[in-house]
């Protein structure tokens, strides 16, 4: 609904017009019991103003909402609306009412400026009011639709992703798919948290889908500078919101220098990926630990963390992250490389050394 000024749907029309029969019907009943001079005519001439105020006033919300850079146009306007309000009743006071017949004020109550006013601003208290209730249960209503819409997309694509991402061998491709997978999962998390950070996680996962995909569109294994697969690692967990109240609680260490050294694009994340998977890492004072060292004769990535202790392991059965990681760094490396795993005390350790 973001910018919508005078658009509505046939069902909003229908329910804005049942709203304002119950409404008017009310106010009706309440000022002809309550003060003697009010009829239901008197009552109902009114009834055209109080709608105009509450629907230029929603009006005002909904182009504010969509201009937000130009909020304090919208602030002007409402000002300069609510003066108009004024000086029209001044108008109608001093001009109209005469000639017509039909005062503004009470029979019973004396006019003053000061009534007049007061009464003026009760007004565009009780009708800002509604306007903002209506805009809020528009934005709920809107916001609650496109969440479910989103939310069919990105299980639809996860489903895609997933039966994609079991074809194939060792290529690139298949851990793109199997990464863009757990990226939409990860959307699909922040459609449920707090809307504040949604900007902010938004852009970090548009960062890291993009490199998934320059990853996809390679035939070939590709090779990343240490540089670039670390900034998009420190990207996800960020993303993740690591080491903030509640975890997960995963440091990583790295070294000053990342020059000179490359590694197959997904590497190091797809380690990551397999600690939140697989570890828990929810205490603080047992997290998670990665580190990345450069050698003398090349880098050296380690992980550990606390698992399950029904977690079994087997050496020489790996999940598809930790094969795929083989694979792919033999068909870059040939011999030139070790990665070994096991678990110990609780936890999980890997040690993935490349040189040469």
């Amino acid at each position: 609904m973001k910018g919508k000024i005078f658009r509505a749907s046939r069902y909003e029309v229908i329910l804005h017009l049942l709203g304002w029969i119950v409404y008017s019907t009310i106010m009706v009943l309440h000022n002809t019991s309550k003060y003697a001079s009010a009829t239901p005519a008197k009552v109902l001439m009114l009834l055209p103003l109080c709608a105009i105020a509450c629907y230029v006033v929603l009006a005002a919300f909904h182009w504010m909402d969509g201009h937000r850079h130009q909020l304090w146009k919208g602030l002007v306007f409402l000002g300069a609306f609510y003066l108009s309000g004024v000086l029209l009743g001044y108008t109608y006071s001093y001009g109209l009412a005469p000639a017509l017949g039909v005062p503004i004020q009470r029979a019973e109550v004396p006019y003053t400026h000061s009534a007049y006013l007061g009464q003026l601003y009760l007004f565009y208290v009780r009708y800002t009011s509604y306007a903002a209730l209506i805009f809020l249960a528009e934005k709920c209503v809107t916001y609650v639709r496109s969440a479910a819409r989103d939310r069919a997309r990105i299980e639809e694509l996860q489903v895609r992703l997933q039966h994609a991402s079991q074809d194939g061998e060792a290529s690139d491709s298949r851990l793109a798919m199997h990464f863009l997978g757990n990226a939409l999962q990860r959307c699909y998390v922040i459609m449920n948290g707090i809307q504040q950070q949604a900007a902010d996680a938004i852009k970090r996962i548009d960062t890291l889908i993009n490199y998934a995909l320059n990853v996809y569109a390679r035939k070939s294994v590709s090779l990343v500078p240490l540089a670039k697969e670390v900034m998009q690692l420190t990207e996800m967990m960020a993303l993740d919101r690591v080491n903030s109240e509640g975890g997960p609680y995963v440091d990583l260490y790295l070294p000053d220098n990342l020059q000179g050294y490359k590694v197959p694009a997904l590497t190091f994340i797809t380690c990551y990926e397999n600690i939140l998977k697989h570890g828990i890492t929810n205490n603080a004072e047992r997290s998670a630990v990665m580190r990345l060292d450069i050698l003398a004769d090349g880098y050296q990535f380690t992980a550990e963390n606390q698992v399950s202790e029904r977690l079994n392991v087997i050496n020489g059965r790996r999940g598809m992250g930790l094969e795929s990681i083989t694979k792919r760094l033999a068909m870059k490396f040939g011999d030139k490389f070790d990665i070994s795993y096991r678990k110990e005390n609780g936890r999980f350790y890997l040690s993935l050394r490349v040189w040469g």
